[in-house]
């Protein structure tokens, strides 16, 4: 088959390119007649888009959407997709198969469908979502007019929710923190209007925690069993023991005796302005 392939793309005047391409038939055991994972690395070329209505018209549409970010000649959809909802396609190139990985969504029409692996579980698709924001202001826009307006501040996926007042939120799915964070923290605006962008999921606090006064006297050689031997009653809240601002004698030596117990008449406070750790 080899030879043929290369036969044909060096001699023939037709303009057309063969390229070969392994199949793998089906047998009765099979779940679906997707590529073997076994050949030749088969398993991150299948990809899947998912959340469609099963519709002859839709499927027609992404196969049109899939095409624009490939070439015709790359893209092989399976002839018998696994279920009418999503659809089932493989890529024979590498660099086109790396750019699928990175792209988390495909737009069909004017709305937003997720896209990826074929070996993708919901679960795995879900795991995406770890930096979201959300806006009621965005949703005057379309799906595609926002992947396009925002793709350069990294937003991956779109989905909307419609509350029971009425109400639509549009949820976009960022790649990384730092973007998440410069969408919920600065204005987003598309077209003179300021999305307003909220917080969906948890953002992690960049402000640094001192370390423990308590966590160097378990730092030593001394042993967790030994430590917790001591007189030294530590509170697991947010109450720190603060030495004496009046020096004492042996107040500049480096003993033990510059540890002040919390059953002694010191000052202490409790640190109600610092931020608890996550």
């Amino acid at each position: 088959m080899r030879k043929l392939v290369r036969e044909f793309n060096e001699f023939s005047n037709t303009g057309a390119t063969m390229t070969p391409i392994v199949y793998v038939r089906p047998n009765a055991n099979s779940k679906h007649s997707s590529p073997h994972t076994r050949c030749r690395g088969q398993d991150n070329r299948s990809f899947k888009i998912i959340d469609l209505d099963g519709t002859e018209e839709q499927i027609s549409l992404a196969k049109q959407s899939l095409l624009t970010l490939t070439h015709s000649d790359v893209v092989q959809f399976l002839h018998e997709q696994p279920s009418p909802n999503e659809l089932h396609f493989w890529i024979n190139l590498a660099p086109h198969a790396k750019k699928l990985l990175d792209t988390w969504c495909i737009t069909i029409g004017n709305t937003a469908h997720r896209m990826g692996p074929a070996k993708f579980s919901m679960h795995q698709f879900r795991n995406r979502n770890k930096f979201v924001a959300r806006s009621s202001m965005a949703s005057k826009f379309t799906d595609k007019h926002i992947l396009t307006n925002l793709a350069q501040q990294g937003a991956k996926d779109i989905y909307r929710r419609q509350l029971d007042d009425g109400e639509t939120y549009v949820y976009v799915v960022f790649d990384s923190e730092i973007s998440y964070r410069n969408a919920v923290t600065k204005s987003v605006w598309m077209n003179d209007i300021n999305l307003k962008f909220a917080p969906q999921t948890h953002i992690s606090s960049n402000t640094s925690t001192r370390r423990p006064w308590n966590s160097y006297l378990n730092s030593g050689p001394q042993s967790s069993s030994t430590s917790n031997k001591n007189n030294l009653s530590i509170n697991s809240d947010n109450t720190y023991a603060m030495l004496d601002t009046n020096p004492s004698p042996n107040a500049y030596e480096a003993t033990g005796a510059n540890c002040t117990p919390l059953g002694n008449n010191r000052l202490i406070n409790n640190i109600q302005d610092r931020p608890h750790r996550s």
